[in-house]
């Protein structure tokens, strides 16, 4: 996994922008990284009274957040991206023109339905972005990360998410969960295969297994020890793979109640 050198930061729903924009300056301030600045407008096109309005006032929150940003020795992009179209067609853009290779946006709370993460878009940001993506979850503390849990089942993705999992781990000096839903015998057999496999040295590592339908096992286990952050691998067009099946990304964003990382296999990106 590289880490990220320059995020951009799709600041969409009003409720969830200052979170989403916290978070993001967290990776940024422990990885050096440039924030890049994006919002979609798709109701009103270009050269419409509607679009310039929303256009300025998003134009002046992105002012705001920069300045702030950068009287704390980070670094902000002076391009704004302000576009119509839909969110995810305008964030692959971005990710595109801008060299960008980490996104970070919103998803919604368990109280308020967000347009970001629910049918084909959601769907569509999270299979096919070709870079890294970083959902925050609004109402909780966005300065640190101290307890990561990575979902594993030995799959192409899932081994893409332990690398960055652990790799986030070690630089945020977090405590990292490795948990595997499956049949017992399963589940031990692929984290046996782990600790041979991964070099976890240096990293506060429990090993975790359940049995059970894995979205609620995720989730239970999320209740049982909270964490900040959840990590999971993306299978691009066919679903996720054993574990990570079709929906599985859909609906830990919505449910988890922690902000998630989904990445996918480099040989899919």
């Amino acid at each position: 996994m590289q880490p990220p050198t320059k995020i951009v930061v799709a600041l969409e729903a009003a409720e969830s922008i200052v979170a989403v924009f916290a978070e993001a300056c967290t990776l940024a301030r422990t990885f050096g990284a440039e924030l890049v600045l994006a919002h979609a407008i798709p109701e009103s096109p270009p050269m419409t009274p509607g679009f310039d309005v929303v256009a300025d006032q998003i134009r002046e929150t992105f002012d705001d957040l920069r300045l702030k940003a950068q009287r704390e020795g980070l670094s902000v992009s002076e391009t704004d991206y302000v576009r119509f179209g839909e969110v995810g067609k305008v964030l692959a853009e971005v990710i595109a023109e801008s060299g960008a290779n980490w996104l970070v946006m919103g998803a919604a709370n368990k109280t308020t339905i967000d347009f970001l993460l629910l049918g084909s878009t959601a769907e569509k940001i999270l299979r096919t972005s070709p870079v890294p993506v970083w959902l925050v979850r609004p109402g909780r503390p966005h300065r640190e990360v101290k307890r990561v849990l990575c979902a594993y089942d030995g799959s192409e993705p899932s081994r893409e998410a332990l690398a960055a999992a652990s790799f986030l781990a070690r630089n945020f000096v977090a405590h990292l969960t490795v948990l595997t839903v499956g049949k017992p015998t399963e589940a031990e057999l692929i984290q046996r295969e782990l600790v041979d496999e991964y070099d976890l040295h240096g990293v506060e590592v429990e090993l975790a297994t359940r049995s059970g339908e894995a979205v609620e096992e995720v989730l239970d286990a999320l209740s049982e020890n909270p964490a900040d952050l959840l990590v999971l691998g993306c299978a691009a067009r066919r679903g996720f793979r054993r574990l990570f099946h079709k929906n599985t990304a859909e609906r830990l964003a919505r449910k988890a109640p922690c902000s998630l990382l989904s990445l996918r296999a480099p040989d899919e990106n």
